[in-house]
């Protein structure tokens, strides 16, 4: 979306959700899994499941809430866009 309008609110809005509370949960996953990039002896089991547990509570159901309120295409209704990359 160009210029000021709520379609491009909307479309910073979640560039800025993706960028920051997906991405942090998805670096502690980075850090922490089995595969993360943490040394053996940093990495803290219990971090994964919480963060696990916040994305399901709290990521999925706001993109499925999303989804679903722009008819279930793509993340801003029926164009494809960057947003649809980024989330």
């Amino acid at each position: 979306p160009i210029g000021i309008s709520n379609d491009r609110a909307e479309y910073k809005k979640w560039l800025w959700f993706a960028g920051s509370w997906m991405d942090q949960l998805l670096r502690q996953l980075r850090q922490h899994d089995e595969s993360g990039i943490l040394p053996s002896d940093q990495k803290d089991s219990r971090v994964v499941d919480r963060t696990k547990g916040k994305w399901i509570k709290e990521i999925v159901p706001q993109i499925a809430a999303q989804l679903e309120a722009k008819g279930n295409m793509y993340i801003l209704g029926e164009k494809f866009t960057a947003a649809d990359i980024i989330v």
